[in-house]
């Protein structure tokens, strides 16, 4: 039989338990039906093997101490108000969790390669106080967008304005850097998918904040997208670096977004203001057994390329001949020949070079 503790009062109820909250497998912690729950695990983990019912409760996670504090155990958990008030420390998520808020008052809040299912929005979020996310993890929230205007969905920080109904609308936000042909972007990405996504004419605002520059020049970022072939340049329509956020106009679907400079996919000038753009190769790591590599290019002409592999010694291993034409593609060369270690492919456009790194494995 299971065992249930209930959480009761009429108006309120407060609880407290020091260096560690465990629901043991078979039992169920439910908060208070009648009122009020307000649960403080106070430098402690809370570990949930059993069941942690949600009805309505504020479940603080307050920390005095030198460590973090963690969220774990394989049993279902949500949250109605989550609480984060974990001074200089961390809050790490060791599982999966589901939140109507969470709601900030010191401290990170560490996905640690795990995911929040946010079901209303995130509150007082800062750069002292802020979801992080170096090892992976999204923050999900499903809503309805119908001719949003200025609408930041979740409090996420992904502002939408558009005159189409947008329908069924999920956006992630992720805090690994994106990864470029030359470099890496801002510690923020945004998986943006909805149920009607063609023909927009949209404006996304893209906030974040001075945390998450990962060392790039603020005033040098630009708004980059990627459909699935690689990071392409967008650029901003406005921007306002005192208030953290890029924006650009004319967006005519949506799809993954963050900021970068503008070498994070390289680029070659053609002359005439043509850049011919190069994404990122894919898979990159690589198998030796794995037999060709991918590179996206968005070409303004036609155009004949050389493509080289350099092993560590700066031999060149593998060489081939292209030929471009106008537009987006994604080329493939073999590689079948390449023992492990570290190569450079180098992209010649008549005389103007691209070097990207290739890990083989």
């Amino acid at each position: 039989m299971k065992r249930i503790i209930n959480f009761l009062a009429l108006l309120l109820l407060g609880w407290q338990a020091n260096a560690q909250l465990y629901v043991a497998p078979g039992a169920t912690l439910v908060t208070s039906v009648g009122g009020i729950s307000v649960i403080t695990v106070a430098d402690g983990d809370f570990i949930v093997e059993g069941t942690f019912t949600v009805v309505s409760n504020d479940f603080h996670f307050f920390n005095s101490t030198g460590n973090d504090v963690s969220i774990s155990g394989s049993g279902f958990t949500s949250f109605d108000n989550l609480f984060v008030d974990t001074g200089n420390q961390n809050l790490t998520l060791d599982k999966s969790i589901s939140a109507r808020r969470v709601i900030f008052e010191s401290g990170h809040f560490d996905l640690n390669g795990n995911n929040v299912d946010l079901f209303d929005s995130i509150v007082d979020e800062d750069e002292t106080r802020s979801f992080i996310g170096p090892n992976g993890g999204e923050i999900i929230h499903e809503t309805i967008l119908n001719a949003p205007s200025n609408e930041n969905p979740a409090n996420l920080g992904a502002s939408i304005t558009t005159s189409a109904n947008l329908s069924d609308v999920t956006i992630r936000r992720t805090h690994v850097p994106g990864m470029g042909g030359a470099g890496e972007s801002i510690n923020r990405q945004y998986t943006i998918s909805a149920l009607n996504n063609a023909g927009l004419d949209a404006t996304l605002r893209f906030f974040y904040l001075e945390n998450e520059l990962n060392g790039l020049s603020e005033n040098n970022l630009e708004l980059w997208s990627n459909a699935g072939a690689g990071w392409d340049l967008q650029g901003t329509t406005d921007r306002d670096a005192s208030a953290n956020w890029l924006e650009l106009s004319g967006i005519d679907a949506f799809s993954d977004w963050t900021a970068a400079e503008l070498d994070f996919t390289p680029v070659i000038e053609l002359g005439n203001n043509q850049l011919l753009t190069v994404g990122q190769l894919f898979p990159n790591p690589v198998s030796a057994r794995e037999g060709y590599l991918q590179l996206p290019i968005s070409s303004p002409e036609d155009l004949e390329i050389t493509l080289r592999v350099v092993d560590g010694l700066g031999r060149v291993v593998f060489k081939d001949e292209q030929k471009l034409i106008v537009g987006d593609q994604v080329i493939d060369f073999g590689h079948q020949d390449l023992s492990a270690g570290m190569y450079q492919v180098q992209l010649d456009a008549g005389g103007q070079f691209v070097v990207l790194k290739l890990v083989v494995q």
